[in-house]
């Protein structure tokens, strides 16, 4: 089989559209109606909770880059190419993944607010270590990104501005609201929006830059397809390699 890259990036588009469409009527109901709940449907695919449906979403598309990446790793490995770049990048995307699943950096707000005394745009504190972190891995990686064909560069780089303006821009600005009127504020909600909207965005084109590299670069990926053979077929010798563009 065929898989394209831009017909994953649309599938993913129409994933987070029918999100964050579903949140928006639940914003309406929430704050027009004044309805929160409506059986249950509202916090099911509400954007800023946790443990929902966006949020199973999120991880699913960090758990896949994370999967692109260990096969790009191992990829470059069999073809005698550096591949330490790739295995770092899984790791950091497992951990991604991981972490929106269970909140891992929301337990670090009140230890590292009160260590460093800081409130307003860093009321949640853990933009700060996390910020950092990022900051070394874009000094780590910057001469990996120069060896990429520009176009993958740009689509890495461009990916990764709308994912850290999100993770990390606007829940600066949500944490100012929310320090200064309340979470259950219409102006939260709406930076709260824009925050997870910015992320989803940015995995998806991530994930098309990583099929977009395995297809010039790589030849495609190679998955193996186990099938279940009829008593009058042989069974399969070898491995199908579905090609990506």
């Amino acid at each position: 089989m065929e898989i394209s890259a831009s017909s994953v990036l649309k599938l993913l588009l129409a994933v987070i559209g029918f999100l964050l469409f579903a949140h928006v009527v639940g914003m309406f109901f929430e704050h027009a109606l004044n309805h929160g709940t409506v059986y249950g449907l509202v916090p099911l695919f509400d954007i800023s909770a946790e443990r929902n449906v966006p949020t199973f979403y999120s991880s699913f598309a960090l758990l896949l880059s994370a999967g692109l990446l260990a096969l790009l790793t191992r990829g470059a490995h069999r073809r005698r190419q550096p591949w330490h770049h790739w295995a770092g990048l899984a790791v950091v995307f497992l951990f991604l993944a991981v972490d929106e699943f269970t909140s891992i950096h929301e337990r670090l707000t009140v230890p590292v607010r009160e260590t460093l005394d800081v409130g307003g745009y860093l009321h949640y504190a853990w933009v700060i270590p996390y910020g950092l972190l990022g900051l070394v891995l874009l000094g780590v990686y910057a001469r990996f990104l120069l060896r990429l064909p520009r176009h993958i560069a740009l689509l890495f780089v461009v990916s990764g501005s709308i994912f850290v303006a999100g993770a990390i821009g606007m829940e600066m600005v949500g944490a100012s609201i929310a320090e200064a009127t309340s979470r259950a504020s219409l102006s939260y909600d709406l930076a709260s929006t824009a925050e997870e909207l910015l992320e989803m965005l940015g995995i998806a084109l991530f994930i098309y830059a990583l099929l977009r590299y395995a297809s010039e670069q790589m030849g495609g990926l190679s998955i193996s397809l186990i099938t279940a053979a009829s008593p009058r077929q042989p069974l399969p010798t070898g491995p199908s390699r579905p090609t990506v563009s």
